[in-house]
């Protein structure tokens, strides 16, 4: 990250278990990371945030949906909040409940840090079909 000047890294579907994601970066004093991994369901879940230490400080809250979403909370000067969410949704359409379950877990962080006048930053891999999004 250092050598290509990047400040905040993003990664969905890391596949990773607790155990795993807490070694992973341990010994990077430049960097601080957060994620969300599903122990039970490993396979295909999982995100992550690393971020550069200078932004990593202004970091207030973190909040998470289980392997599926990370959200975190940034406080920086003139008590602007900044929200860096990043998801990973459902690839599979077989967990209809599961994903309208994320989704309206999602639009309740969204309207919470729309109270706070946050300014967000939502990225990730959402799984969509814009044709299935359409026809419904």
């Amino acid at each position: 990250m250092k050598i290509n000047k990047i400040s905040c890294l993003i990664v969905t579907e890391t596949k990773l278990q607790t155990a795993s994601a807490k070694m992973i970066y341990k010994d990077y004093k430049d960097i601080t990371t957060w994620w969300s991994c599903d122990d039970n369901n490993h396979f295909s879940t999982g995100v992550r945030i690393i971020m550069n230490n200078d932004y990593a400080k202004y970091v207030i809250k973190k909040d998470i949906i289980k392997g599926r979403a990370l959200k975190l909370t940034l406080l920086l000067k003139g008590k602007i909040h900044f929200t860096i969410i990043t998801i990973y949704n459902f690839s599979n359409n077989s967990y209809k409940d599961e994903i309208l379950e994320f989704y309206t877990k999602l639009e309740e962080i969204l309207t919470a840090e729309k109270k706070l006048q946050a300014k967000i930053v939502c990225v990730g891999d959402f799984n969509a079909s814009y044709d299935t999004a359409i026809a419904q």
